[in-house]
């Protein structure tokens, strides 16, 4: 339920730098001469007029450090690979609970193997 930005570090590629969505994710390449962290600070400055919950998830301290003094929280990439695992066992667990809703409850539950076998021959013909 997060829009995402992802910034990588193009300081050394010539250009204005680049920037694609998808869904709730924006990637980011700097400009040339910019670095990542001057580009998540300026992200912060911008983003953070619009009050909003900003985090930076990022191991560099003294990164950490200047996003927190711009207003931003901050989080490891330790604590957000964390984060993303257990919301990944989230949704698991979710599509779980829903399959097996729909098991109990679908047509396919009720009927014998033989009837079963019969509509799987007919949908392959």
């Amino acid at each position: 339920g997060r829009r995402v930005i992802v910034v990588f570090d193009a300081y050394r590629v010539p250009g204005l730098g680049k920037t694609f969505a998808q869904s709730k994710v924006q990637i980011y390449f700097t400009r040339e001469k910019e670095t990542a962290d001057e580009c998540i600070e300026r992200l912060v400055r911008e983003l953070s007029s619009k009050r909003r919950s900003i985090y930076v998830a990022t191991s560099d301290q003294v990164e950490q450090h200047v996003a927190f003094g711009q207003g931003a929280l901050r989080v490891s990439a330790r604590e957000l690979l964390i984060e993303i695992e257990e919301s990944e066992r989230e949704v698991q667990k979710r599509i779980q609970q829903d399959n097996a809703k729909l098991s109990r409850n679908s047509l396919d539950g009720k009927l014998s193997p033989e009837l079963r076998k019969l509509f799987e021959r007919w949908r392959r013909e």
